[in-house]
């Protein structure tokens, strides 16, 4: 068996030949390389590919190739809001790192209303954590799912306590007049 057929079996999303590897890490990442990748992402087989993106490249390399904006929908978005699709997006965003994320907060809602958080009128700008001039309250609550880390637990077999809460304002940091950033959440006061 081959090196490359060895490691096709274990890293089945992984297929490079020794020497495609080696041209493929010393092509830079150009735009149109970088459209291709959100492109797919974007499609049925975005799951499929970020689960794979997930297993064999470090944070970095996937925050430049994916951009922050799909780091933020892959962290921070789940339309079901299932104990299973959750469990199995946290093990998804643990996959690649050194310990466990310690919290995170999973957003249920439609995909175009929470992207409208960046340029509906409606929404108030406000100061973030940062400094910076560019996050923004929603103006629509929203059901969202808050994971906090059991502790003691090392990726990929990271346990989290998910709890889920209702009737949440989220505020997002903004670039391009898209979601990049999780500013923070709070309840709604009734």
């Amino acid at each position: 068996m081959e090196e490359s057929e060895a490691a096709h079996n274990i890293f089945p999303c992984i297929s490079f030949s020794s020497s495609q590897r080696a041209s493929s890490q010393s092509q830079p990442l150009t735009e149109k390389r970088s459209q291709r990748v959100q492109h797919l992402m974007m499609s049925p087989f975005g799951n499929w590919f970020s689960t794979c993106l997930n297993k064999s490249l470090p944070l970095e390399t996937q925050h430049t190739l994916l951009g922050r904006e799909q780091m933020f929908w892959r962290e921070h978005h789940n339309e079901g809001s299932s104990s299973q699709d959750i469990q199995r997006q946290m093990r998804q965003i643990n996959w690649d790192k050194g310990r466990c994320k310690p919290v995170n907060t999973i957003l249920h809602g439609p995909r175009e209303e929470i992207r409208d958080i960046c340029t509906n009128p409606n929404s108030i700008n406000v100061p973030c954590k940062n400094g910076q001039d560019n996050c923004f309250e929603g103006p629509n609550p929203y059901s969202v799912t808050v994971c906090r880390e059991k502790g003691n637990s090392r990726p990929p077999d990271c346990r989290y306590n998910c709890n889920k809460e209702e009737q949440v304002k989220v505020t997002v940091a903004c670039e391009k007049k898209q979601p990049v950033h999780l500013e923070g959440i709070h309840r709604v006061i009734q």
